[in-house]
């Protein structure tokens, strides 16, 4: 957050991260975008209860399994 972006992209950031840890990054993430007054848009792997409580907005997307042998 040190380019003073408007908007910060995390992907797979709690990726390997247990779940206190993973909480502490969101909580984090949270204060430095309030303080900053940007905002982050964060894909989150196994998220833990308390990290969708902390969020002020969320988007889960659909998930489906392609069943065709066809190439994309």
């Amino acid at each position: 957050m040190s380019a003073r972006s408007v908007l910060a992209c995390w992907d797979n950031s709690t990726r390997g991260l247990d779940a206190s840890s993973a909480l502490e990054f969101a909580e984090s993430l949270r204060l430095t975008t309030n303080l900053l007054q940007d905002a982050a848009v964060v894909a989150i792997y196994q998220a833990g209860e308390r990290v969708y409580e902390g969020a002020r907005r969320l988007y889960v997307p659909y998930v489906s399994i392609r069943q065709s042998n066809r190439p994309l």
